[in-house]
């Protein structure tokens, strides 16, 4: 094969290499979609079923709370470990109690100012301070996801 002949052959060659990478990397992130999907799916149906838990163990209202409650959390750990307090508290005002007692202990609480009588709205500083407070807590806890 002569020069010439290489050359021409190069862009053609070059083609299947951009498909061949295309397609590897296409599949990569269709897995990695794949998978992400796959779990976040999983943690709504463990969600859903500690609320049947919930329902048939205490009430609905019991369920209808607990799942207010359940909806920021999505490591599959947690989840389990609230599996645990509905098998083995006897009451829902147990279970919701324990259930404080542990978020409590892991979300430090953040400082807002007190609400007045209509009217008399908080001073600005009362504002600023509150204001301050609650981004601070919000970089504290992206801080501590990344």
């Amino acid at each position: 094969m002569t020069l010439v002949e290489r050359v021409a052959e190069w862009p053609k060659q070059w083609l299947r290499e951009g498909r061949e990478q295309g397609v590897a990397e296409g599949r990569e992130q269709g897995v990695a979609e794949g998978r992400e999907q796959g779990l976040t799916q999983g943690v709504d149906q463990q969600r859903a079923l500690l609320c049947r838990m919930a329902a048939a163990r205490f009430d609905a209202d019991a369920a209808a709370r607990l799942a207010d409650l359940l909806a920021p959390i999505a490591d599959p750990e947690r989840l389990a470990e609230v599996g645990d307090w509905l098998v083995r508290c006897e009451t829902a005002a147990a279970f919701f109690a324990r259930f404080r007692s542990r978020l409590a202990i892991e979300t430090p609480p953040v400082r807002v100012a007190r609400a007045r009588p209509a009217g008399t709205g908080a001073s600005r500083q009362e504002s600023r301070y509150a204001l301050r407070d609650v981004k601070s807590y919000l970089d504290s806890v992206y801080r501590e996801e990344v």
